[in-house]
């Protein structure tokens, strides 16, 4: 197999797996984005704006404003921003990685693995970013607006930079992505030697990713939590920066306020990128088993 052929896989299984993964968890997506998007200003609250302590409150108040159809209220555009961002990446870090290989002759060691992965999610975030800050102010939202209503706004606001608000956070935050795809890799080969298996099954991809996505979400959440907070926030409101973000979080709620939706932010994420990377793995075995078995044939003709 080629290069482009392993390129192609590789991005095309991601998709397919961000889309699945994202349409059985977004209810638990829309839910701790509201919890993360959410302040608590001390004696000043807006009275139009509804207080949530918990996952048990945001989906009480879904449901009864808009019955269960609520709960998937920003379901398209965040499809659809997971599958361009997820095929996006693993496309550019299977490319960087084999062309570092091949320059260097050897197997990438984890720093390097992680070095690799970060500048590819800096690069997908270069073009993902504004899709991702659109869809973070749709679930955020509490005005019902159109998207189209929403670009309006963001643009009317802040100009062309308002989509790319966030950015900076994003940069560190590509050590996510980098570390915990590079820590399951690692992982799997590990698993794959000690077994002395060619591949996983499902339920062993399943908890690896559940594992190496807890271990990663845990220590960087407090930057997820002011990301969001900033890229949905209101005009005139002052968490302009990522630095303000953190200040009016903590002046507000406390350290504690910092960690407000992890616990959703985790049973969603965990779950999430396990049968992301479940269905990713399977379906590159798969391919890449189709296209060998039709080579060997064609070989065989010849």
């Amino acid at each position: 197999m080629n290069l482009d052929e392993e390129t192609v896989i590789a991005g095309v299984a991601a998709g397919v797996g961000a889309g699945l993964s994202t349409v059985v968890f977004f209810p638990l997506e829309l839910i701790k984005t509201k919890l993360q998007a959410q302040v608590k200003h001390k004696g000043e609250q807006r009275p139009e704006e509804p207080v949530f302590n918990g996952f048990s409150d945001v989906w009480t108040h879904l449901v009864g404003q808009g019955g269960v159809g609520s709960l998937f209220h920003g379901l398209p555009p965040t499809l659809f921003r997971s599958v361009v961002c997820d095929s996006l990446y693993f496309t550019l870090s299977t490319t960087l990685v084999k062309r570092v290989q091949q320059r260097l002759g050897r197997e990438l060691v984890a720093t390097e693995a992680i070095v690799c992965g970060v500048i590819s999610a800096c690069a997908t975030q270069l073009f993902v970013h504004p899709i991702d800050t659109v869809t973070t102010k749709i679930l955020a939202d509490q005005s019902e607006s159109s998207p189209v209503q929403l670009v309006k706004r963001i643009y009317r606001e802040n100009g062309i930079a308002g989509f790319w608000k966030g950015y900076a956070a994003s940069m560190i935050l590509s050590l996510n992505p980098a570390l915990q795809f590079t820590t399951f890799d690692r992982a799997k080969e590990a698993c794959l030697n000690k077994l002395n298996k060619k591949e996983l099954t499902a339920a062993q991809l399943f908890i690896l990713g559940m594992v190496t996505k807890a271990f990663t979400l845990t220590i960087i959440y407090p930057l997820i939590r002011a990301k969001v907070r900033m890229q949905a926030s209101k005009e005139n409101d002052k968490h302009a920066t990522i630095v303000s973000s953190f200040a009016d979080i903590i002046e507000n709620e406390g350290v504690p306020g910092l960690y407000k939706g992890l616990k959703e932010q985790i049973g969603k994420s965990t779950m999430s990128t396990a049968l992301l990377l479940t269905c990713k793995e399977k379906i590159v075995y798969l391919i890449t088993k189709l296209l060998r078995r039709d080579n060997i044939r064609r070989n065989q003709t010849i």
